[in-house]
């Protein structure tokens, strides 16, 4: 089996800054989206069906784009798609849904990209047993962006309506764009694989039921993530509270989020993988279940700090957990396969608790979001008892 080349380490930090830069304008953005649709006469199911639109092109092309990112290069990938993320973005500027809908699918393709290419250029580029700390750095630059983009967004909001906020994250998307140049003039085929991955070698990652299961949580919890990000501005917003304060609230996660992540190492040493995963999922279950029947400011605060913190130890964690299944001549596949079946979830969520929303209730929708998130940490932890 051929090894990759190393590159120096300063290429997986450089795609954590891209990453953060972008991430930073799609944040700026996505938590507004569900307002600005509302203003342009969306109801509750159509917010959902856009949300999840925003998911539905990244879903069909996820498994073929890792492979593409291993042979292409990280650096070409993320400078071709901070391109397309800011024409989605000014696309959206066209005053109507379709607009709207069309440029989420291009700025929808185009995230997919940056942040698998940031997957594949740490996971080739480090030693397997340095993930944890790699995976967690990386998974801090993207929480990063959850405490930036929020107040960027209210900040363009403030001084502009909801409309400023589509040029304002594309001028972050382009800077993310310009800090990539250096990594995306390296040549083509450094750092990657001589061959593309065997069917054989990938099928086989897939048939191991920890990944099998790995990856179900991986789509549950993306799930609750992408129906949380579209409908808790709605909870709020019915409970009286201001958009800068729904900003404030998305940003507080973001703190909790990131704060957390450097310490996922020090936390894989004390327990398993798979058991703080477990234990975060249950996390993240509780704090779905109380958030629609809180009234005050500081336990809405609470609980989101709550969320935050399982959330910004899951994606890591199921990173990690599918890609020790995967062989480094499949890794971008393997990454490829991990996007694709999260992009499942986050096209979901949004569209069936959408409609469990306009049939319900808000508060409906968050129990079974809670549920199925709750019921997939039951279903991993009764596996890994029977030692599996």
């Amino acid at each position: 089996m051929p090894e990759p080349t190393r590159t120096p380490a300063g290429s997986p930090r450089t795609a954590n800054v891209a990453v953060f830069l972008f991430l930073s304008g799609s944040q700026a953005m996505i938590p507004f989206v569900p307002l600005y649709a509302r203003s342009l006469g969306a109801h509750p199911a159509a917010i959902g069906l856009i949300l999840g639109g925003y998911h539905v092109l990244p879903l069909l092309v996820a498994i073929p784009l890792g492979g593409i990112i291993q042979r292409w290069g990280a650096g070409r990938s993320m400078l071709a798609a901070c391109l397309c993320g800011a024409a989605g973005a000014l696309v959206m500027l066209g005053g109507g849904l379709p607009y709207l809908v069309f440029g989420l699918l291009v700025f929808g393709v185009a995230s997919l990209t940056v942040v698998s290419s940031g997957q594949v250029e740490t996971l080739l580029n480090v030693p397997a047993e340095a993930w944890d700390r790699a995976i967690g750095m990386f998974a801090f630059s993207t929480s990063l962006a959850l405490i930036v983009g929020p107040l960027a967004g209210a900040t363009l909001v403030r001084l502009g309506g909801y409309a400023l906020i589509f040029p304002g994250t594309a001028v972050l998307v382009l800077a993310a764009g310009a800090s990539i140049l250096r990594l995306a003039q390296r040549p083509r085929g450094e750092a990657l694989l001589s061959r593309p991955p065997s069917r054989r070698a990938t099928l086989s990652a897939l048939g191991q039921p920890a990944v099998a299961l790995v990856l179900l949580c991986s789509m549950t919890s993306e799930s609750a993530l992408s129906f949380w990000s579209g409908f808790f501005p709605l909870l709020l917003a019915g409970k009286g509270f201001t958009p800068e304060v729904i900003a404030l609230y998305f940003s507080l996660r973001g703190v909790a989020t990131a704060s957390i992540r450097p310490l996922l190492g020090v936390f894989t040493r004390l327990a398993s993988r798979a058991r703080v995963l477990i234990v975060s999922l249950a996390l993240m279950a509780l704090a779905l279940a109380l958030m629609p029947v809180l009234t005050r400011p500081t336990e809405y605060a609470a609980v989101v700090i709550l969320f935050g913190i399982a959330a910004g130890f899951i994606f890591p964690l199921t990173l990690a957990l599918v890609s020790v299944g995967f062989s480094p001549e499949a890794m971008g596949t393997g990454v490829g396969i991990r996007q694709f079946v999260t992009r499942v979830g986050q096209l979901l969520g949004p569209v069936l608790l959408g409609l469990v929303t306009q049939a319900t209730g808000l508060t409906a929708a968050f129990v079974t979001s809670a549920v199925i998130v709750g019921g997939t940490a039951a279903v991993y932890a009764r596996f890994r008892a029977r030692g599996g």
